[in-house]
């Protein structure tokens, strides 16, 4: 019985010997000759893109005139993953201190000056929506004044993670005639997220199960293989965002999806700290 388990052990010994030395051997050469290289690499530049909202289509009459067109407007908000680069716990002088809150507190009471706004009310939007969402812009005001808008863009550099931007806002040319017709434009409901979600998931699992040979039937709503398909397409193409803006009744909301656009990318360089360094060409 022992000299069966000896024949067992020495075999397994030696394999688990050769796995030792190999990784021994890789780890060495890693470390000795690829070291350089390596950490070179992790200091180069990355690229990262950026979601970029289309400007909303006009609404015109049958004689061509502006029903419905786009001006500027300013936002100011926060996008988080800057202040995420920023250590939450530090050691200073034996004492244990917090970094990335003390930015935000600092932050915060910049922008309640800026903006004449509750201090408290801007702390708790980027630790409750920006944190879970970092590469979002959340707004924290809306319709800045141009002289304002300027001033901040102007801060961007020293406040990381403020991001004061430009959008188009909806304008009427002719005034309230035809509004309740016309509809509105506002910020995507959750229900609505939900309800894109949703249809995306059972397109995503019909086409899926096709794929692997099953015999479905088509989604509610769908009468051809054709129409699901453009369906998905668009729904990807459209990319709605938690901070997208949508129409909201009347030929607004009708047409939405051929108003809305499809949103695009814009890619830029960065460095190993996730700072701006060019934008690079399309």
């Amino acid at each position: 019985m022992r000299a069966s388990q000896t024949s067992y052990t020495l075999p397994a010994l030696f394999v688990f010997g050769l796995f030792f030395l190999a990784s021994f051997a890789r780890i060495a050469y890693l470390a000795l000759f690829m070291h350089d290289a390596y950490l070179e690499q992790s200091k180069g530049p990355r690229e990262i893109s950026v979601h970029v909202e289309p400007d909303r289509g006009t609404i015109r009459d049958r004689y061509n005139r502006p029903l419905v067109t786009n001006q500027i407007a300013y936002d100011v908000g926060i996008v988080f993953d800057k202040i995420a680069l920023i250590p939450q716990k530090r050691l200073k002088n034996g004492q244990k201190t917090f970094p990335r809150k003390e930015y935000i507190e600092t932050l915060s009471t910049f922008l309640s000056a800026a903006l004449e706004m509750d201090r408290q009310q801007i702390e708790d939007l980027i630790f409750s929506k920006s944190a879970l969402f970092p590469n979002t812009f959340f707004p924290l005001k809306q319709e800045l004044g141009e002289q304002l808008f300027y001033k901040l863009k102007m801060e961007e550099k020293n406040w990381p993670g403020l991001d004061v931007r430009m959008r188009c806002k909806r304008q009427y040319p002719m005034g309230a005639v035809g509004l309740n017709i016309l509809g509105g434009v506002g910020p995507i409901q959750s229900s609505q997220m939900a309800h894109v979600q949703q249809e995306m998931d059972v397109l995503k699992t019909f086409f899926q199960e096709r794929d692997n040979g099953k015999s479905v039937p088509l989604p509610l709503g769908f009468h051809s293989l054709e129409n699901a398909q453009e369906r998905l397409l668009e729904l990807k193409k459209l990319h709605y965002r938690l901070n997208s803006f949508v129409g909201r009744g009347g030929v607004e909301e009708v047409h939405d999806r051929y108003l809305r656009g499809f949103p695009g990318k814009e890619r830029f360089e960065v460095d190993v700290k996730g700072r701006f360094l060019r934008k690079l060409p399309e």
